[in-house]
Formats: C-alpha cells, structure tokens, sequence
C-alpha cells in the first residue's frame, strides 16, 4: 500500500523512477512475447524461453519496488539521528 502523505521530495523521485522503470520493463516483457522465436535465433542472441524467464522476473521485482517506493508512513522511532536517550545503559 502506497502511503503518498508521507513522502518527501526524494522519495516522491523514487516513486516516479520506479514507476516509470516498471513501465519499461512491462514494455520490454510484452515485446518479447509478441516477437516469433525465429527473431531471437536470427540476431543470435539469447532464446525466446530465457528472455522471457529474465523480463518476467525484472518485471516483478520493478512491480514489487514500486509498491515499496512509496515506503511505510514515518513514525518517531525511524528517525534520524535518533533521541538522546540511550536505553541500553
């Protein structure tokens, strides 16, 4: 769950970075599945089945971070520097 109130300046760049890098991994994966096998073999690149294996787990994971760019709302116990109390003493 994105928690978009909470995000400063650097993280709504994040945010849109990821976005857009999902975007082009999504493109990327699509392509690759319209494309006939014969087109990978012909440039003598990689086969079909393993580009698609490495597309589909780039698109997941860039899926996975864009959910997670938006970050967890911020508490006092995350910031930095942290109180001067030390609790271990």
């Amino acid at each position: 769950m994105l928690y978009l109130g909470t995000l400063s300046v650097l993280g709504y760049f994040f945010l849109a970075l990821s976005v857009v890098a999902f975007g082009v991994e999504a493109w990327a994966l699509i392509d690759a599945l319209i494309r006939p096998t014969q087109a990978f073999v012909a440039v003598g690149k990689q086969t079909k089945p393993l580009w698609l294996v490495i597309l589909g787990v780039a698109t997941a994971v860039g899926l996975g971070y864009a959910f997670y760019a938006g970050g967890p709302p911020s508490s006092s116990s995350c910031r930095w520097p942290p109180s001067s109390r030390r609790p271990y003493t």
